[in-house]
Parts: C-alpha cells; sequence; structure tokens
C-alpha cells in the first residue's frame, strides 16, 4: 500500500488506501471501524451509508458563497478556477462489512469517468484526496444541517 490517509470522525475512525490492484481497478479501499472499537452493527452500517451520501455538499457550498461573494464584488479573484462538481453521485461506493470494520470500495462512477476524461483529455485517475477531503467535511455539512434545523425551529 503506497499511498494512505488515516483519520477519525467522532465515531468512526477511516483508513483509506490504494491496495495493489489500484492500477488494475481505479478503485479506492477504505476500513471502517468504530472509535470506540466496539463491533460493527447494521445500524453502523446504515448511518455510514448515510454519511457517504453527505460528500461533496460542503464542497459544493463553498462554491456557491465563493461564486456569491464574487458577484457580488465583495471577493475578487483574478484567473479562473476550474469548475468541480462534488457529491455521492459521482462515485460508485461498494459495501462489505464483518464484525470488526466495514469495507467499502470506491469508484469513479461511468458517467463520471466519461465527463473527466473528456474534460481532461487522458485517462483519470481517483485520488485519495479528492475522497478524503469530502469525507473529513461531511461532519462540518452534518452541523450545518443541524444548526440551520434548530434555528428554523426557534422561528
Amino acid at each position: 500500500m503506497s499511498e494512505e490517509e488515516s483519520f477519525e470522525t467522532e465515531k468512526y475512525s477511516f483508513h483509506f488506501y490504494k491496495d495493489e490492484h489500484f492500477r488494475r481497478t481505479n478503485a479506492l479501499k477504505a476500513h471502517v471501524a468504530t472509535v470506540e472499537q466496539r463491533n460493527m452493527t447494521e445500524d453502523d452500517l446504515k448511518e455510514l451509508k448515510l454519511f457517504f451520501g453527505d460528500i461533496g455538499k460542503w464542497e459544493n457550498l463553498s462554491i456557491a458563497i465563493r461564486n456569491l461573494l464574487k458577484d457580488l464584488g465583495i471577493i475578487i479573484r483574478e484567473g479562473t478556477e476550474p469548475m468541480k462538481e462534488f457529491g455521492s453521485e459521482k462515485y460508485n461506493i461498494e459495501w462489505q462489512m464483518n464484525h470488526e470494520f466495514a469495507l467499502i470500495t470506491i469508484r469513479l462512477a461511468p458517467e463520471e469517468r466519461r465527463r473527466r476524461t473528456e474534460v481532461d483529455r487522458q485517462p483519470v485517475e481517483l485520488t485519495l484526496k479528492e475522497i478524503t477531503e469530502q469525507v473529513k467535511n461531511v461532519p462540518k455539512w452534518q452541523v450545518l444541517k443541524r444548526t440551520l434545523s434548530d434555528l428554523k425551529e426557534q422561528v
């Protein structure tokens, strides 16, 4: 395993890596265990699937806010930044679970691979950074959703 990254959220410990078959499969792998090191349950798997459903939402919000501030003239950026779309729909995510951990396999969805190949005019490789940064931002998105929900209830 040449490339890997590990980190924890409040509830889960993530270990992302490229295995020896990455060049052939272009699939990233992740072992996810509970921080308390208890057995994984079906409820954990359901929660992780919801968690991964939120990847990319923080990034899309950040892009929208940056574009709004730019349009309002509050920030001015020199040059142009490529517009990248984020979200769980860009990936095919496969799930396996045993009592110790969940094994997740992540690949670009076929439509996304085609789109990126057309844009970049070269084969596309999924990177650890692309996935891990989105996963690390999911808790921020979830806190924002809870905060907005709480604010809505107070109004």
